[in-house]
């Protein structure tokens, strides 16, 4: 192929690609006060999607008595009976609520020894195995 062909195809691709590069005129970005604010258009992009939140089950860490039972929570797992494990960072413990979230019980406590936790991060209930915490 002569090159002034090659050329040309090379500049037909660059154009192409550049058309495509246009604003999108959907939002508007504006500074103010220094910061940079992204307006959205009021009309959505795709009316017909939308996305819908339901709350099943709240368990909002403090007990009837008033006293606060969970610190710091962070994974969690489920197992077969609906139960839900709680990791508590703060206290370094798992917090056990039935599936209508009343506590049930305290795994562990702080410390290095038996049934004690220094750290953990995961938390996965396995129905062949148990509770696995790492």
């Amino acid at each position: 192929m002569p090159m002034k062909y090659r050329f040309y195809i090379l500049i037909i691709i660059l154009l192409s690609m550049l058309g495509g590069c246009g604003k999108d005129s959907s939002y508007t970005i504006k500074n103010i006060d220094g910061v940079m604010h992204v307006i959205n258009s009021s009309h959505p992009i795709s009316p017909s999607k939308e996305v819908r939140f339901e709350s099943n089950l709240v368990i909002n860490g403090i007990s009837e008595d008033g006293e606060i039972i969970l610190y710091k929570p962070s994974r969690f797992t489920v197992d077969h009976n609906e139960n839900i494990y709680i990791l508590d960072n703060a206290e370094c413990n798992i917090k056990k609520f039935d599936k209508s979230g009343k506590l049930i019980s305290i795994i562990g406590k702080n410390g290095a020894g038996p049934g004690e936790f220094y750290t953990f991060s995961r938390i996965k209930y396995i129905p062949e195995i148990g509770l696995l915490v790492s």
